[in-house]
């Protein structure tokens, strides 16, 4: 299991280089929709942690890609996060 912060601030979607090489990549997924997939577009420099050696996160969902989402949200206790795609609309119609 990995932990991805998601920060409607950030403009890109970030990665720590360790994530990269253990997904193979730069583009992983986050959920079961084939929306659901996101490309990391800078390194771990750019990571807003200024203790390396303790990292809360292995990359940071930035707005490049929510963007491509209708919408999303979330509940609390437990938390939950939801993204509705832009083509589920159309599908549902």
């Amino acid at each position: 299991m990995l932990r991805i912060l998601v920060d409607t601030g950030a403009p890109r979607t970030l990665c720590m280089n360790r994530f990269v090489q253990q997904m193979g990549g730069r583009r992983f997924r986050f959920g079961e929709h084939s929306d659901m997939e996101a490309e990391c577009v800078k390194d771990e420099a750019l990571l807003p942690n200024p203790d390396r050696t303790k990292v809360d996160y292995h990359a940071l969902l930035g707005m490049d890609t929510l963007i491509k989402f209708e919408a999303f949200g979330w509940e609390l206790n437990p938390f939950r996060m939801y993204f509705v795609p832009k083509n589920a609309q159309k599908q549902g119609s």
